[in-house]
């Protein structure tokens, strides 16, 4: 009797070494460097992707012009939901990616209930070092929309070199400041706390303004997922915009757009997951000694990125 006291600490001892060691894999792990990369799909395999995003158009200005303003139908709020299919080209080293967009009037008074459709393809020639991301700009069409592209049409896609010119100014930009939120990974591994500067051209409501958006994404922490690890990267971006000619005329100067949010990126699969950031930018003018500001405020969401096999 007189030593259980000490079997029994002996035991407890034993047991809270073996919590200490199975927990400490963990713990490396969520600070052990990744590598972030973009995985092309394999032969035969396809990804998937889609984004939703809600755009409200709206003014700042003086209680008689907003009410002006507001007789001409704004606020307006604009939904715009797109999906995208990626998949090996047939022949060639490149991916196609397919991309499907639909846009519509939101809000509890929309001036419009027809939903505005259009389609878009091109072949990518994917980065041997994944540090590329897998969505390039594209230059979708209004109706009529484009057919889905068969195999055979697929194959007949001009595949680019990594070094090819784009094909004009419209190709460089992509539709939406959110979609290059991860255009570019750094050629290095990254610890939680590490961060990568980068710069693409972006438009804002798809004509409406565009410019050069700066973003600084941040490695916040790594966490793991079954055998899976996952980047939380949080990304903030700046960029300087300029509204189209017809706005630049009344009077609309420059203006910054303000972006952030948080994304996941499974390293392991070397696709995104979710994604969610906000943005907003106002442009002034001033008419009759009048300030009048355009205000777009945007919220992004995009869905994890799936793997389809046969």
């Amino acid at each position: 009797m007189p030593h259980a006291p000490v079997e029994f600490f002996r035991r407890s001892l034993f047991v809270l070494i073996a919590l200490l060691a199975s927990a400490s894999p963990s713990t490396a792990a969520a600070t052990e460097p990744v590598t972030l990369a973009w995985h092309a799909p394999q032969p035969g395999h396809s990804l998937a992707a889609a984004e939703s995003i809600s755009r409200l158009i709206h003014f700042s200005a003086n209680a008689i012009l907003i009410s002006f303003i507001a007789s001409r139908g704004y606020p307006m709020t604009i939904l715009e939901d797109r999906s995208q299919t990626i998949a090996p080209q047939a022949g060639t080293a490149c991916v196609v990616v397919k991309e499907d967009d639909a846009r519509r009037f939101g809000g509890d008074h929309p001036q419009d209930t027809t939903v505005k459709k259009r389609s878009a393809q091109k072949a990518v020639l994917p980065d041997p070092g994944g540090r590329f991301g897998l969505l390039p700009p594209l230059t979708a069409e209004d109706p009529p929309r484009t057919p889905p592209a068969s195999p055979s049409s697929q194959a007949s896609l001009p595949c680019p070199a990594h070094d090819d010119p784009p094909v004009n100014a419209a190709a460089q930009f992509f539709s939406d400041p959110g979609d290059a939120a991860l255009a570019e990974f750094p050629a290095r591994q990254l610890a939680p706390g590490d961060s990568w500067t980068f710069s693409r051209p972006a438009r804002v409501d798809r004509e409406l303004a565009s410019g050069i958006m700066t973003y600084t994404d941040r490695v916040d922490r790594i966490e793991e997922r079954g055998a899976h690890r996952i980047a939380i990267i949080a990304v903030n971006g700046t960029g300087r915009m300029d509204v189209v000619k017809e706005l630049q005329d009344k009077g609309f100067k420059t203006a910054t757009l303000a972006l952030s949010g948080t994304a996941e990126f499974d390293c392991s699969d070397g696709i995104p997951l979710e994604q969610h950031y906000t943005s907003r930018v106002e442009w002034g003018t001033r008419i009759l000694g009048a300030h009048i500001g355009l205000i777009v405020d945007e919220t992004y969401g995009a869905k994890p990125w799936t793997i389809h096999q046969p």
